[in-house]
């Protein structure tokens, strides 16, 4: 048996990935590539690695981002009991204070003066992750954990309307994946950009000032 583990998470995990998404492998005490890679198109290939040092850190820790692992992650390689077994013991942090904090702030930033001015994808791709942190961060802090971007900024700000959630990922999509850009110049107007930044606005605004002792 190979030391380490092999994980696959994200939309692929949770069977919601349509034909441009990209493959996200969680490679815990190793750095082989995915077999999958060699068998079968699967898209662009997204490692995330943690060594047994920095993992064992982030478990001790209650990461939230390790109970995504665990929770909707689907194991690929590695011992499938010592997996059930750090999984059984994990015990999620109830504490994302740090976590909101940094990302109110960074929306906060980005609101101020006129960041990213005339590169409109470039600010809605910044603006799109922050948000779904607060987002998913938001959510954790009532037990409520929900990993899929489109479904957590849904959740926590309802104030968003569904047309500026799609334009946010499909602006962070087409920053991170040029040739997968499905935005059109329409897309982008004033009009849209104005709405999408009071929307944003809104959204910082209702998201909790601090997390619960």
């Amino acid at each position: 048996m190979k030391p380490g583990f092999s994980v696959l998470i994200g939309s692929r995990a949770r069977h919601t990935h349509d034909r441009v998404s990209d493959t996200d492998v969680v490679r815990i005490g190793h750095k082989r590539r995915l077999k999958l890679e060699t068998q079968r198109p699967i898209g662009s290939v997204s490692y995330i690695d943690y060594d047994l040092v920095k993992f064992s850190d982030l478990y001790r820790r209650g990461s939230l981002f390790i109970y995504h692992v665990f929770s909707e992650g689907r194991l690929l390689e590695g011992d499938r009991n010592a997996w059930k077994r750090l999984k059984n013991n994990f015990r999620v942090s109830t504490n994302f204070r740090r976590e909101i904090s940094q990302n109110r702030k960074f929306l906060r930033w980005l609101h101020e003066g006129e960041k990213f001015k005339g590169a409109s994808i470039p600010y809605l791709a910044h603006a799109c992750r922050a948000l779904k942190n607060l987002a998913i961060f938001s959510l954790a802090e009532k037990r409520r954990y929900i990993f899929d971007k489109r479904t957590a900024l849904r959740r926590a700000f309802p104030a968003l309307t569904d047309e500026v959630i799609h334009l946010l990922i499909n602006a962070n999509n087409a920053f991170e994946r040029p040739q997968s850009n499905r935005l059109a110049a329409d897309d982008l107007s004033g009009d849209t950009m104005r709405l999408v930044r009071n929307q944003i606005a809104h959204a910082v605004r209702s998201a909790p000032q601090h997390a619960n002792r």
